[in-house]
């Protein structure tokens, strides 16, 4: 066990009986410090060969688990240790074939990259365009597209087209949300919110890739889940 000092709330979550766990902690509390002992604990006292997989929403929590666990035995090949998107990243390399990708894709991830794709479906549209132009000035006609990347992004971390919904947003902003996407697949693109879908389609729709994954990683961990 690590010499590392913890609370006596801090010590029983890092050795915490198998399960689910989890754990409500506010900003500062060392939520990343307490699940980095956590990793440690299972991988020194658990016994049996196994993968834990530690996953993080930021490079610098990553980086940080990974600094403080450099001592521990063979840790490399026993976990995988970085941001959920690396992961669903590296799933989609792997298993996207699963799904039909032939390759792997291009990833879109700064906001001007979206804005040309969104831009490229209002200049192949007559009546997207000229809804467009109808806008008296610059700043609106920006405001409106940054809204409608907004909108795009939203649909995404709902997982609209992957999990079944009832469509009730305004009909034209479900066409451009489409033909976003299908100006994105013309360029075998997708974009930085895709990433999770995609990782959550091959989960959904293949459930054998889903129990290889359940049997390598006997153990995962996630620091700081957000709700979308």
């Amino acid at each position: 066990m690590s010499e590392i000092r913890l609370s006596p709330n801090q010590r029983q979550i890092v050795e915490a009986d198998d399960g689910a766990v989890l754990v409500l902690a506010g900003a500062g509390s060392g939520k990343t410090r307490v699940l980095t002992e956590r990793v440690r604990y299972l991988l020194s006292s658990k016994p049996g060969k196994f993968k834990i997989l530690a996953l993080t929403f930021t490079n610098k929590a990553a980086e940080e688990m990974r600094n403080r666990l450099k001592g521990v035995d063979d840790i490399q090949n026993r976990t995988f240790i970085g941001t959920i998107h690396k992961f669903c990243l590296e799933l989609i390399r792997t298993q996207g074939s699963a799904i039909g990708l032939s390759e792997m894709p291009h990833i879109f991830e700064r906001e001007n990259d979206r804005l040309e794709v969104l831009i490229e479906v209002f200049n192949n549209n007559p009546i997207f365009k000229q809804n467009l132009n109808q806008l008296n000035d610059e700043t609106k006609r920006k405001k409106y597209l940054y809204d409608v990347l907004g909108y795009i992004s939203q649909k995404k971390k709902d997982l609209f087209g992957i999990i079944e919904q009832v469509e009730q947003d305004d009909k034209e902003l479900n066409l451009l949300f489409r033909e976003y996407n299908s100006v994105l697949a013309s360029q075998n693109a997708i974009d930085f919110d895709d990433v999770i879908c995609l990782a959550y389609k091959i989960f959904g729709e293949r459930p054998k890739v889903a129990e290889l994954y359940r049997k390598i990683y006997k153990y995962i961990c996630i620091d700081e889940a957000h709700y979308m």
